[in-house]
Parts: structure tokens; C-alpha cells; sequence
């Protein structure tokens, strides 16, 4: 890659050396009331590239200065919570207290509570005088 990038700059700089030497004829230049000055057309055009280039790298610092007050800042956040999740794991011992069981994915397992509904039906609709009901929804043999 590097022999690439190499190569490209000399491509470039060859490029401007030939145009700074076929334009080296003086321009004049008049701004405002300030005057008229001749340069050669390349010095001008040089100029205008490299005040823009020092535009561009100001406004480019800027940005990398506030890029690198947010990263200290969730650097040293990243090290707060760290040292506070050490002394939460040397407090407890462990990261889930023991009378926790956790299933095969790891969340903690529930249990139902203790009036949960059961399959049985309940006493008095199949009492001994009455002829069983049936269900909606259940695969029962018609008579």
C-alpha cells in the first residue's frame, strides 16, 4: 500500500510541477480598492489551495479535539464502573445470589404459585348422577 500511495504522489506532483511551468504567465489580480498585483497564474492558484487546505485542517482539529474530550470522558466512565463492578463481585462473591437456580439460558427460573390452576376438572362437574361434559376445543370420541 505504501508503494501505491508513492507513486500516486509523484503521479500528482508531476502533475502540478508541468501546469505551474506551462502557466507561468503573469495575471493581474485586483481586489477591492486594495490594488492590482501581477503573479503568475500557478502561485495564485497555489495560494488559493493552500489557504484552503489550512481551512480545511483547522475546522479537521476541531472536530478531533472534541472526538477526544468525549473518548477521556467514557474512558475514565468505562474505569468508574469497572471498579465498582469489582467491589459489588467482592461483596456478593458471585453475580446471582444462591437461592436463584437459573435455567439452561441463564435467566432465573419462576415458579408457579401455589394456586395454579391443575388439569383435573373440579369435583362437582363430574359428579356420580351426571353425565360427563365435554370441553370446546378437545378431541373427544362422539358417541
Amino acid at each position: 500500500m505504501g508503494a501505491l500511495r508513492l507513486i500516486l504522489g509523484l503521479l500528482a506532483a508531476v502533475a502540478i510541477v508541468s501546469f505551474g511551468v506551462l502557466n507561468m504567465k503573469p495575471v493581474s489580480v485586483t481586489y477591492h480598492q486594495i490594488g492590482t498585483v501581477e503573479f503568475p497564474l500557478f502561485y495564485i492558484l497555489l495560494g488559493f489551495f493552500v489557504s484552503g487546505f489550512i481551512v480545511a485542517w483547522l475546522g479537521g482539529i476541531f472536530d478531533r479535539l472534541r472526538f477526544y474530550a468525549r473518548f477521556r470522558t467514557h474512558r475514565r466512565q468505562i474505569r468508574v464502573l469497572e471498579k465498582e463492578l469489582e467491589s459489588e463481585k467482592q461483596k456478593s462473591g458471585r453475580l446471582l445470589p444462591a437461592s436463584v437456580a437459573t435455567d439452561s439460558n441463564g435467566e432465573a427460573a419462576r415458579s408457579l404459585p401455589a394456586s395454579a390452576p391443575s388439569d383435573s376438572p373440579p369435583a362437582s362437574e363430574n359428579s356420580p348422577g351426571s353425565a360427563p361434559s365435554r370441553e370446546e376445543g378437545r378431541n373427544v370420541p362422539l358417541d
